[in-house]
């Protein structure tokens, strides 16, 4: 069917579609044009869809950036935000999760009209579903041909139909922006009295609406969207020029989940402190090996970082042949390396993992339903320290041949694997007292009489925060290598020392197996970036990971080797009372 065809029949169907629905007249909009591109979108000689997927994100948004008492950014708007995904050809064998360098693979997002207009809604949807359409003709050949150049085939079915729910929960309520910017405006302020502090910014996001979820199949999924997050960042510079980052971070699902103004403001106090005290010490000069206990924050990054990618049981996207005339962009296809095979150790004798997405509705990473409009399902991901189980999508694996309801992602993307809320838990917690003492037994082969003890890792873009509008992910991927937010030496007696300048290197997933020790759990929040999604302009969704404290067995931590510019010759406005 060619455009013009289209926007006859489209026309044609105007007199009809004017008049007022009678349920909600953009879902309804949205459901009348994905049935008509069902039934009639088809180019001579090519393969149907079989799927038709349209992912409504209809929020308020508000954004507020905050510097040392003054608004930076202001923003309140609404957003409407049309994803369609088109799978062509079969459910054995369809057009989806393949990069075939930069044609597009049949799913993108369209920004809709801000009224409840039926017509102009159909017409976003009808010329993004075109669109998808033509590319997912084009990825399906390329796909084709290119498993026809493979020596052996995969049986797994590149998507499982679901049994299409109709589900529809309460809206999310109204953002009251003015409170978040004063909000934001108090805690920059914090930060006038530290001049040790060379950048700082309060960032307060928040979206409320609503995410529906229609398919061909039936689905029809209305789901409450909210969350709102408090980052406090904050950068000072040693006398030896080298910078130290650290953060402050809040999600909650509504403002009223977040912490007071007042509590807010003395955490930003005590940032900007650790970091003048932090950028006052002496650097160090010699590598650390030995144990390292990750507590609290620290523990929960790490297994953000480590455990989960092992457990996204989506497989990675295929692409052409080495050889073919295909150009990639680097992150198209990086970091899609795929889950652990079950029957694989991954964590200590005795421990287990559980993610559960409805453990805890008022969680912000908490759902029903998932982006495909598939129940969020428990799944015991580890028992015994060994994987038994992936979080799965529609999209199988060889290993889930079925959705479990994580699938998780930015509108107008193929939903992949993502966890919601995740549990670690050890076969035996030790209090803090015992856990430094199994730690300080561990120290003493190394001829130590300390041990090291990482408190935050830190997020790996801070360092280019304030510096440019573009971060760096691609040479950041790996925020293992980043060095720490706060570490210190922790001794037999409990007294600590700060330490500054070593960096943590070479640490992988095989590294949770020499857990020696673990003790009492954290729970936190984090925002995390969808698998595969493209960093740069991704939109971060909450995970809620409980973790234990661990001790590790054997570390490595180096000083910082680069070499880096001197401090400003004039120090900040603030230092001379401005």
């Amino acid at each position: 069917m060619t455009r013009a065809a289209s926007l006859v029949g489209l026309l044609g169907l105007m007199a009809s579609a004017l008049p007022a629905h009678a349920g909600d007249p953009v879902v309804d909009a949205l459901r009348a044009e994905l049935d008509r591109s069902v039934a009639a979108l088809a180019l001579p000689g090519s393969p149907t869809a079989h799927t038709l997927h349209y992912d409504l994100l209809d929020v308020q948004e508000v954004e507020v950036q905050a510097q040392l008492g003054a608004l930076v950014r202001v923003l309140d708007s609404p957003e409407r935000t049309l994803g369609v995904g088109v799978r062509v050809g079969s459910p054995e064998l369809d057009s989806a999760n393949f990069v075939a360098g930069l044609r597009g693979d049949g799913f993108d997002d369209r920004r809709l009209v801000e009224e409840d207009h039926v017509i102009g809604v159909r017409h976003d949807a009808w010329l993004t579903t075109d669109r998808m359409y033509r590319q997912a003709v084009e990825n399906h050949a390329i796909k084709q041909a290119a498993l026809a150049r493979q020596a052996s085939t995969d049986d797994t079915p590149d998507y499982v139909v679901p049994s299409g729910v109709v589900f529809s929960g309460e809206r999310g309520g109204t953002i009251d922006a003015p409170a978040l910017s004063e909000m934001a405006r108090s805690i920059s302020a914090v930060f006038r009295d530290h001049p040790g502090v060379i950048w700082s910014v309060v960032d307060v996001r928040a979206e409320s609406g609503r995410r529906v979820v229609l398919d061909n199949h039936g689905t029809t999924v209305s789901l409450p969207h909210e969350t709102v997050s408090v980052s406090i960042l904050a950068r000072a510079q040693a006398p030896d020029g080298a910078e130290l980052t650290d953060q402050v971070l809040h999600v909650a699902r509504t403002p009223a989940g977040l912490p007071s103004s007042a509590q807010l403001e003395a955490e930003a106090s005590a940032l900007a402190s650790r970091l003048e005290a932090w950028a006052q010490l002496s650097a160090e000069t010699e590598s650390y090996v030995g144990p390292v206990l990750f507590e609290g924050d620290a523990a929960v990054e790490l297994f953000e970082d480590l455990f989960l990618p092992t457990v996204l049981g989506t497989p990675p996207p295929g692409k052409p042949p080495r050889g073919s005339r295909t150009f990639f962009l680097p992150s198209e296809t990086d970091g899609e390396g795929g889950a652990m095979r079950p029957m694989r150790r991954v964590l200590p004798a005795g421990y287990t993992a559980v993610d559960d997405p409805q453990v805890d509705l008022s969680r912000p990473s908490s759902f029903t339903h998932d982006a495909e409009g598939v129940a969020g399902q428990r799944v015991n991901l580890v028992r015994d320290g060994i994987v038994r189980r992936h979080l799965s999508t529609c999209t199988p694996s060889e290993h889930e041949p079925e959705s479990n309801g994580h699938a998780r992602g930015a509108p107008g993307r193929l939903q992949r694997a993502m966890a919601s809320n995740t549990t670690v838990a050890p076969d035996r917690e030790l209090s803090d007292r015992k856990l430094l003492k199994a730690a300080l037994a561990v120290s003493a082969d190394y001829e130590l009489d300390y041990v090291l003890v990482v408190r935050r890792l830190g997020a790996p873009w801070l360092s280019s925060a304030g510096k440019s509008p573009f971060r760096d992910y691609a040479s950041d991927s790996d925020p293992m290598r980043v060095a720490p937010a706060e570490v210190v030496r922790r001794y037999a007696d409990g007294h600590e020392e700060p330490v500054r300048g070593l960096a943590l290197t070479g640490l992988d997933v095989r590294d949770l197996r020499d857990i020696v020790a673990a003790g009492t759990a954290h729970t936190q929040t984090r925002l995390v970036f969808p698998p595969g999604s493209g960093r740069w302009d991704a939109r971060r969704l909450p995970v809620t990971l409980t973790v234990p404290s661990v001790v590790l067995s054997e570390v490595e931590l180096r000083p910082a080797s680069d070499n880096p510019e001197q401090p400003p010759p004039v120090g900040p406005p603030v230092a001379d009372g401005a």
